[in-house]
């Protein structure tokens, strides 16, 4: 090739600009530039990946694709198949491997033996929507078919390899985030491997070694029921139990498993010992770069110069987090009440809900312009209600999802919290009233949405929280989401630019409050170490009204530190979409991705986030036009070509 990166160096971006598009390199390589590939793909992965015969939709449910599952199974035979078949068609050649943790790695060599890497995830939380993880699949496989295309006329620097990393959102079912890229890069030792409590789709607690062997062994037995083993005379099976089996032949066959080794514990010692020569290092990748769907409504609300933007390059930073769970029930003073003269009254709470992460905090708690948080709305009427001194409060508890009765977790703006009210007889009247009226102005500036009032009766005593104790609770409930919205207001203050959405992020989830305690779960997320620290001290110090302890009083989960974005893989992209007439922000990520854990491994790394309509995430409500999917795919694809030549 004439047009190289030394070009850029010593003749700057304008010369180097035309000399790549005389080149073709950012003219012609995007044959097929709608991108059919990548939405047909999508679809395939979200219908194939459910085992109980539902048709997803949009309304109720849609993946099932839970890491380390058969479904999760399925996903990475039809990403293997679908490379496969663009070789085929082609007529070129691809290598297609896994490691002892299953991730898949699908290269074209050019003789190399540094690789630039793109990757993604196939696994779902429950019930998860059709974008976060696969959309990023989709697209390297577009990249995949351009390099196929042109291998036989191009002689590029280094080799390329799309990963598809197991287990991204494992955090709910392991304890451990990221797992199949943290085995990768040797970011996780043996000892904690070993100590992984994974829950099945049950929920069921048992080892991870436990469970993978038992996938083994279930898969084992099947081929048992037929001698006859190889891939070709699996076609016997119907299609859900050929195409689960198909992985594990393909992984026992790559890692040498067999029915007379697996149950000596063979393939855990290759897991184990792979994390002394991890798969993907600084001596064999070259840089890595992800794609994935935005998990917030920041792209949806910025403007660059009066245009709205297009696409989120990833500046600086991703992520720094301390996850925190109360270990047993928090006292509450409580007290008896008398059905005769007190009567329960009860309501929810709801909104669809938003990831945590990329949904920025409120610039004030009263006025939702980004969150949309049930658990704040329902303090504050809780707020107002007992300072009214109506009555007392019976519960406030978090729903559980309708379609799988499991918690909200970290990752969860709270969307469901259904809370009870014992009422003074002698104030019904007066409550009912001031219900109506206070919820309009509070679903207008929260966004959220309150049901009616429902009446149960009590027959006897009715158990409360007392009201000093409820108001003390809720009150320092409030202060800890409203100290992360005065930090977010100070970033912006501080960095209209870089910080023009704040890079704070505090969020309880899980809360329920009622006469037997307080149990909740706090994520605290930040770019910036100092800020990270003056935020959790705040947080401390307003928990000591309910907890003397403060933060050390809870369990904390994890801890994650924060990792940097490579400089000039992000300028790149920047100028590519300058080109290409794409607008772009520059932000950090406060989500983590597999792309941190690259990152930890001291391999340069670039991220970009599409936009994602009402910034809805993590569930079945996902939606992504394809107009801003083509254009991230269009930059990314042309940004990773100008970084291999």
């Amino acid at each position: 090739m004439s047009a190289s990166w030394t070009d850029f160096l010593t003749t700057g971006w304008e010369q180097f600009e035309v000399a790549l598009w005389n080149d073709g390199v950012l003219n012609n390589w995007t044959h097929f530039w709608r991108f059919w590939l990548s939405h047909g793909f999508i679809e395939k992965i979200s219908k194939k990946s459910r085992n109980d015969n539902l048709s997803p939709n949009e309304d109720t449910l849609w993946r099932e694709c839970y890491s380390f599952s058969e479904r999760e199974n399925r996903a990475f035979v039809i990403t293997a198949n679908e490379a496969k078949s663009l070789a085929a068609k082609i007529g070129t050649e691809l290598s297609i491997e896994t490691d002892p943790i299953w991730n898949l790695y699908i290269k074209v060599e050019w003789g190399s033996e540094r690789t630039h890497m793109v990757g993604s995830h196939l696994d779902s939380v429950e019930n998860g929507g059709k974008y976060d993880g696969p959309a990023g699949v989709a697209a390297w496989l577009e990249i995949l078919q351009q390099v196929l295309h042109h291998k036989k006329e191009w002689t590029l620097q280094n080799s390329f390899c799309l990963t598809v990393f197991r287990s991204e959102e494992s955090w709910p079912h392991n304890g451990v985030a990221c797992l199949g890229s943290a085995v990768a890069t040797w970011n996780i030792s043996s000892d904690k491997l070993e100590q992984i409590v994974y829950k099945n789709e049950n929920w069921i607690p048992v080892s991870l070694k436990d469970h993978l062997e038992s996938s083994l062994r279930r898969y084992f037995e099947a081929v048992e029921i037929d001698a006859r083993c190889e891939r070709r005379e699996m076609l016997w099976w119907e299609w859900d139990d050929y195409i689960d089996h198909e992985w594990w032949y393909f992984f026992c066959e790559e890692q040498g498993i067999s029915k007379e080794n697996y149950s000596d514990g063979i393939w855990w010692e290759k897991i184990s010992d792979s994390l002394l020569s991890p798969k993907i290092s600084r001596k064999n990748t070259a840089s890595y770069h992800e794609l994935h769907i935005e998990q917030g409504t920041i792209i949806e609300n910025a403007e660059v110069d009066w245009k709205q933007v297009q696409l989120w390059i990833v500046s600086w930073w991703i992520w720094w987090a301390k996850r925190y769970k109360t270990t047993q029930a928090i006292w509450v003073e409580s007290e008896e009440l008398s059905a005769w003269d007190y009567e329960v009254y009860s309501f929810e709470v709801l909104w669809f809900s938003d990831h945590t992460w990329s949904t920025p905090n409120n610039p004030e708690l009263e006025n939702s312009e980004y969150r949309r948080d049930a658990n704040i709305a329902t303090n504050l009427f809780l707020k107002e209600f007992l300072e009214q001194d109506f009555g007392n409060l019976v519960s406030s508890e978090v729903n559980y999802e309708p379609w799988n009765k499991n918690p909200e977790w970290f990752t969860k703006v709270p969307f469901h919290q259904n809370i009870s009210l014992a009422i003074n007889k002698d104030k019904r009247n007066e409550f009912e009233s001031f219900y109506a009226q206070y919820i309009q102005e509070l679903q207008k500036s929260t966004k959220t949405q309150f049901t009616s009032l429902s009446y149960t009766q009590a027959f006897w005593k009715i158990r409360a929280v007392s009201r000093d104790s409820a108001i003390s609770t809720v009150s320092t409930l409030l202060w800890i989401s409203k100290s992360a919205s005065q930090e977010f207001q100070r970033q912006k203050q501080e960095d209209q630019v870089e910080k023009q959405f704040g890079t704070t992020r505090a969020t309880l989830t899980n809360v329920c409050l009622s006469s037997q305690g307080l149990d909740f779960s706090l994520d605290v997320r930040e770019v910036d170490a100092d800020d990270v620290g003056i935020l959790t001290d705040k947080i401390s110090t307003q928990l000591q009204d309910i907890i003397p302890e403060g933060l050390s009083g809870l369990n904390k989960v994890s801890e994650k530190i924060h990792q940097k974005i490579d400089k000039s893989l992000r300028d790149r992209a920047k100028k590519v979409a300058d080109i290409l007439w794409y607008t772009t922000i520059f932000l950090p990520s406060v989500p983590g991705h597999d792309a941190d854990r690259i990152a930890a491994a001291g391999i340069p790394i670039g991220m970009i986030f599409v936009r994602q309509e009402n910034g809805v995430s993590h569930n079945p409500w996902e939606k992504m036009r394809k107009r801003d999917y083509n254009i991230a795919c269009h930059t990314m694809m042309k940004a990773v070509l100008a970084n291999m030549v």
